[in-house]
């Protein structure tokens, strides 16, 4: 072990962003094909102003006029509570998720903070590190306030609102619904894309 004075010497690391925990079924699905990577190419100020694809979560990418930024993505179990009510209104119910695959959610933050309106994207996507792409599973955004839609934003407008149900949560974003297989989870990285739609599309790395 270090001694105190070795350690205050050690030059600092990047930057990490600390997780929730996730079930023991999501782990032992981890830990098939290891854990960790490395973020030393995430970046911020001014590159990141510029950037449209971001090595990591927590790093916003600007596209179309908005910032947009993952809270976080992980494995949604639909027996649990407060998996179940982000899974609301989903087609054949929470539980209708077949096997070898698994509800995976992205949870996005959108923000314009430009002096002009613009409307988020409508083009979402997920890609594996073999090239499978998955589309995003509908949810309805009248019933489900946790669903993510696209939304016209003005000058200083921020989904999630902060006086909604996510704005109040602890995640802080609204959720991008994905049914991928067992194995695209071992396939890393995974990567969410979006923005076709809008003129100028970015990635986003997702930390799993």
């Amino acid at each position: 072990m270090l001694s105190r004075t070795a350690r205050s010497r050690r030059p600092p690391g990047p930057v990490r962003i600390r997780r929730h925990s996730v079930t023991l079924a999501v782990c032992s699905v981890l830990l098939l094909g290891g854990c960790g990577k490395d973020d030393s190419q995430a970046v911020g100020g001014e590159e990141q102003a510029r950037q449209t694809e971001a090595q990591t979560e927590a790093i916003y990418v600007p596209i179309g006029g908005l910032k947009y930024q993952v809270q976080i993505s992980r494995i949604l179990n639909p027996y649990t509570a407060e998996d179940e009510a982000y899974l609301e209104g989903v087609a054949g119910g929470p539980e209708s998720v077949p096997p070898g695959q698994v509800w995976f959610g992205v949870f996005i933050r959108v923000e314009n903070d430009s002096g002009e309106s613009h409307r988020s994207t409508a083009d979402l996507s997920l890609t594996d590190s073999e090239g499978k792409r998955y589309r995003p599973v509908a949810l309805p955004s009248d019933s489900n306030p946790f669903a993510y839609a696209p939304t016209q934003l003005g000058p200083g407008g921020l989904l999630p609102e902060p006086d909604t149900p996510p704005g109040q949560g602890t995640i802080k974003g609204l959720l991008v619904l994905f049914r991928i297989t067992v194995q695209s989870l071992q396939n890393r990285p995974l990567t969410l894309r979006l923005g076709e739609d809008v003129g100028n599309p970015g990635s986003i790395e997702l930390d799993v």
